[in-house]
């Protein structure tokens, strides 16, 4: 009620109990907040509503912007009970015009006969009442030079003393806080492909090709922003605007409207990524960020700047699903081997590893990074990257794709870049590309050039010193032939080999290069003058890393 009685201030000279009386106004209030659950209606919201009842988009794009007086991309309750007083009580020429582009359905400038009698039938249907003449007697009163339409200044010119087209245009603009008879939760299906998120009475509903999501503040605001933007939309779920449902307990629930990625699927195999090196907001409470600081540390949050929080992939030969779930997502070790191995479960189809898959969702993720490298106008935080793709080796239609989800806690950036999404996402592509290197072996080339300071191991001082080198992804056992082994360099501790060695079929991903040097002696066993190993995982094909390895 305070919203209300600084309003009537300021909305109009006229008084406010002219025009609402209080029973009105608390209709008004308790049927605008029940549909728009945070109170404000969104002027992408608005345009949809108007246009939907006759005039243009960017008409009605024009007069959002002057019910949104604060210039905040919302109009308010006060803002709408502005804007109904002063087509109430403003000038008559200001409110005909305004009715004009409500009954000019297709917004082509002037009004024909199907126009002015679905314009009638809505006020009609409104009201509850015969309102204006009839229609076919109206439009031809209207018509003044009888070329079958009616432009602005004969709407105008007719209607400029009929106070009951003014009143009949308040009833309808009050339309808007009303809606369609509204569905139970119960009405529809729960969303079968969810892999991580809210479960139970606040987990997904489905309906058809969309999907039900839990409405919230920012999450609302950043799909609404995000409208402004159409060459962006691409990288995220379509938005169908917002709802409610009446749940069992008498009440109502509000509702996103989004659009279901695995439609079109008949085995969606599906993972979820949360992005960020940390996933809370710094203004959220003490509890929830040293929760969430544990999880980021103990997960592969910080380390990686993403996690796996959940994914099912189907399995051909068996016809079932693989499924793996939050807590497992967050135990992942925070290793190179330990990620890729976690990883690799989502491409294998427990006969082959899906590499054509794998491939396309690296484009994929790489288009995304384009956008991230470019955009300053979000900040993506606990945000997820989904990935998607059609399990059924026998689909005529096979969908790949991958799309960018929740922004519950997403705020403005203010010009400029994402760093800690990007940091995410290049180790996501990173990973994805060594997994895709797994496929295909090449051959190494190592150039075992020196050592210097060896230890001494003969009773002169010196030692005799030779390397063993192998690559394989586990150390070889000691009768294991794989071993190539280098000149012997005769009591010298800081010899020079110069020498180059090929090894064949190899994979930069999962192979290690193993080192042992070895004093030469001519009775008994050769000493062990030190080991060491490095793994190839970043090496690039075609190009040379030095390196100084200290041995053991």
């Amino acid at each position: 009620m305070l919203r209300i009685s600084a309003l009537q201030k300021s909305a109009s000279k006229k008084s406010q109990s002219d025009i609402f009386d209080r029973k009105e106004l608390k209709t008004l209030s308790k049927q605008w907040h029940n549909k728009y659950s945070n109170g404000k209606m969104s002027l992408n919201e608005f345009v949809e509503e108007l246009s939907s009842r006759g005039g243009s988009k960017e008409y009605w794009e024009e007069q959002a912007k002057k019910w949104d007086r604060s210039g905040s991309g919302m109009i308010d309750f006060n803002d709408f009970l502005f804007a109904l007083s002063n087509i109430h009580t403003g000038d008559i020429l200001d409110k005909l015009e305004f009715a004009f582009h409500l009954y000019d359905m297709d917004g082509n400038g002037q009004l024909d006969q199907r126009e002015v009698t679905h314009a009638l039938d809505e006020l009609n249907r409104i009201s509850g009442k015969d309102i204006v003449l009839n229609s076919d007697s109206l439009f031809n009163q209207m018509d003044q030079d009888k070329n079958g339409y009616v432009n602005m200044k004969e709407f105008v010119d007719f209607l400029r003393n009929r106070q009951e087209v003014t009143n009949a245009l308040k009833s309808c603009l009050q339309h808007i806080t009303t809606e369609a008879e509204i569905k139970k939760r119960s009405a529809l299906d729960e969303f079968g492909n969810q892999v991580a998120g809210h479960a139970g009475e606040k987990g997904l509903l489905r309906e058809g090709n969309i999907v039900f999501k839990h409405f919230s503040d920012k999450e609302f605001e950043f799909y609404e922003k995000l409208q402004a933007h159409k060459s962006l939309t691409k990288f995220f779920p379509g938005y169908h605007g917002r709802t409610r449902l009446a749940n069992d307990k008498g009440g109502y629930d509000h509702y996103l409207k989004l659009e279901d990625l695995t439609a079109g699927t008949d085995k969606a195999c599906i993972m979820d990524l949360k992005m960020g090196k940390h996933t809370y907001e710094t203004e959220a409470n003490l509890t929830k960020t040293m929760v969430l600081k544990a999880v980021d540390s103990y997960s592969t949050s910080k380390q990686f700047g993403f996690r796996v929080c959940g994914m099912k992939v189907y399995q051909t030969k068996t016809g079932d699903f693989v499924v793996k779930d939050k807590p497992w997502g967050t135990a992942i070790k925070n290793d190179n081997a330990a990620m890729i191995n976690a990883l690799k479960i989502f491409f294998d189809n427990g006969e082959k590893i899906r590499y054509d898959v794998l491939t396309t969702m690296i484009k994929l993720l790489k288009d995304l990074k384009n956008f991230f490298e470019q955009q300053s106008l979000f900040k993506f935080i606990g945000s997820s990257i989904l990935f998607i793709y059609e399990g059924n080796p026998e689909h005529p239609n096979p969908k790949v794709d991958i799309r960018m989800v929740d922004f519950a806690h997403t705020s403005d950036l203010k010009g400029v870049t994402d760093i800690a999404y990007l940091f995410g996402l290049n180790n996501v592509i990173k990973f994805f590309e060594a997994i895709e290197l797994e496929q295909s072996y090449v051959s190494l080339k190592v150039h075992l050039y020196k050592a210097e300071q060896l230890r001494a191991a003969d009773p002169n001082g010196k030692s005799d010193p030779y390397v063993k080198l192998a690559v394989s992804s586990n150390y070889p056992k000691k009768a294991d032939h794989s071993w190539t082994i280098s000149k012997i360099k005769k009591k010298n501790l800081n010899p020079v080999w110069d020498q180059i060695f090929e090894f064949k079929k190899v994979s930069l991903v999962k192979d290690v290069l193993w080192i042992k040097v070895k004093d030469k002696d001519m009775v008994g066993t050769d000493d062990t003058l030190g080991r060491a190993w490095t793994n190839l995982f970043g090496l690039v094909e075609g190009q040379e890393r030095l390196l100084w390895l200290n041995l053991d």
